[in-house]
Formats: structure tokens, sequence, C-alpha cells
């Protein structure tokens, strides 16, 4: 009989201690997302960003502290005083990094690992669209555009539509005299060259060589791959998303190879909303 009351009391004291002094578990999870180390860093590290990314209905959360690819992070709801965890972020390689979470867990681990694991797969999923970080879905293809003839001029303003279409114009009247065919949009490139000065250049993909005129330049390329993604809006949407391509570029270490150029795939000149237009945004790469 003293045997059992001793069990049973064994087992009473057990459970009071795990009530008041639960056992410590250790949470540690990884994920493996496919982007570069630089684009993830700026949507992981800049926590004001964080809003865009965390799972819809997940747990609340408080920073506590921001480091060198790390943060610390207390999940609001996760008990009363909160789950306290550390994500890091790491590079792979040049395309893909490790997110992880560390924390240690008083009870309820299995819970709280399921919570840990749909706030990773979130920062994965929203990381490995480059519309997500850029705004556009910027790929990369293949061009076999091969024979270009080309037009430039300065202009004291930025071009209005009426006057690259006239550029664009007097190449087709060229291509059509020397019986040639389009074979891709019309390419339009427009640089700012000083205050009060853009240098405009407008070009058509051919389907023979040309000889040119005074005006009229011809250029070859050896097929070539591309760096391209698609705008839909006006110009300042097409500007914006040129200098997006440029930090596409740097995120990735890639190697332009030849002036970037907005391929025109609405006929601006047909088309006079300019919500409408729709844009690719290219660049010749290594």
């Amino acid at each position: 009989m003293k045997k059992w009351v001793l069990i049973v009391g064994l087992i009473a004291v057990g459970g009071a201690v795990y009530i008041f002094f639960p056992w410590e578990h250790k949470i540690s999870k990884v994920i493996k997302g496919k982007c570069s180390i630089l684009a993830a860093n700026r949507c992981f590290t800049d926590t004001s960003k964080w809003a865009k990314w965390w799972p819809q209905g997940g747990p609340g959360y408080e920073i506590t502290g921001v480091y060198y690819n790390e943060v610390r992070v207390r999940l609001r709801n996760a008990g009363d005083t909160g789950i306290a965890g550390v994500m890091r972020i790491a590079q792979i390689n040049m395309d893909s990094v490790a997110v992880g979470w560390e924390s240690a867990v008083v009870r309820h681990k299995k819970e709280v690992g399921e919570k840990i694991d749909v706030i990773l797969n979130a920062f994965k999923s929203y990381v490995e669209k480059p519309e997500n970080i850029y705004g556009v879905n910027f790929k990369q293809t293949f061009c076999n555009d091969s024979t270009l003839i080309t037009l430039n001029l300065i202009s004291t303003n930025y071009p209005t539509t009426a006057l690259i279409y006239r550029m664009i114009d007097s190449l087709k009247n060229y291509a059509a005299s020397q019986h040639a065919k389009e074979i891709n949009f019309p390419m339009l490139n427009v640089s700012q060259i000083s205050n009060t000065e853009y240098k405009v250049m407008v070009a058509l993909s051919l389907d023979k060589r040309l000889t040119g005129t005074e005006r009229i330049v011809i250029k070859r390329f050896v097929p070539w791959k591309m760096l391209e993604g698609e705008v839909h809006g006006g110009t300042s949407q097409v500007i914006r998303a040129l200098r997006q391509l440029y930090l596409f570029r740097d995120d990735h270490r890639l190697s332009i190879m030849a002036v970037p150029f907005q391929s025109l795939i609405t006929d601006r000149s047909k088309e006079q909303d300019s919500t409408k237009w729709v844009t690719k945004v290219c660049a010749p790469i290594s």
C-alpha cells in the first residue's frame, strides 16, 4: 500500500513540476529558397517589408533586434509571454539562400514548429518571385535578332510618342523599299546625356542584311542571351522597370553586353491610353 502511495505521489509531483516548470525544447528549422542573397536580404533585414511576406493569419510578431544576416523576433500570440526566436539567412550559391529559425520553447513544440514552418515557407514563396522584389518578373531568354537597322537623334526633351514613331516609320519605310520584313517589335532606347539632352535610338530587326543610308545604320549580332521583363503602363513605369533591371543585374552579378532597350509591344501611336501599354525591358547579357 505504501508503495502505491509513493508512486501516485511521484506522479502528482511530476505533473506539478511539468505545469510550473515545463521542460524546454529546442526548435531548429532551415529552408532553401531560390533567390540571390542580396535580393533576399533586402526583404529580410528591412523589417518594414515583413508585412508583405508574413503569412496571412499567422502569429503576431515583435522585432527585438536586427543584426548582420540575423533578425531576433518574438511571436506574440504563441503563449502568455510569447516565443523568442532568431531568424538567420545565408547564401548557398549565387541563386539560392538558406533561411533558418532557432528558438527554445517550453511546451507545445509540435504546434509552434508548425507555425515556424508556415513562416519560413511564406518567406521562401515571396522571395522566389522576382515581381515581389523588383515589381517585374525578370527572366533570362534567348534572342535570335541578328540584323538591325537603327536610327539616332538628340532631343532637348524626353521624346514624345509622335517623335518616336516618326523615327520608327522612317525605318519601316526604308525596310519596305528594300523588300525586307520586320521580324520583331520596334526597339527603343532613351539615354539622358545632359540636363537638357536625350539620345534617342530606335531599331528594327529584319529578315535580311541591308546596306543602310547616311542616317540609317546597320548593326549585326550573333544570337545572344537576354534578360527581359514585361511592363504594363506608361513611361514612368518603364523607366522604373529599367532601374530595377540594373538592380536585378547587380543582385545576380550579370554582365550587360549592350545598351538595354524597350521592346514596344503595344503600338503607342494607336493606343492613347498609356495604362494599356505593354513594353518589354530587355538587355543582352553574357
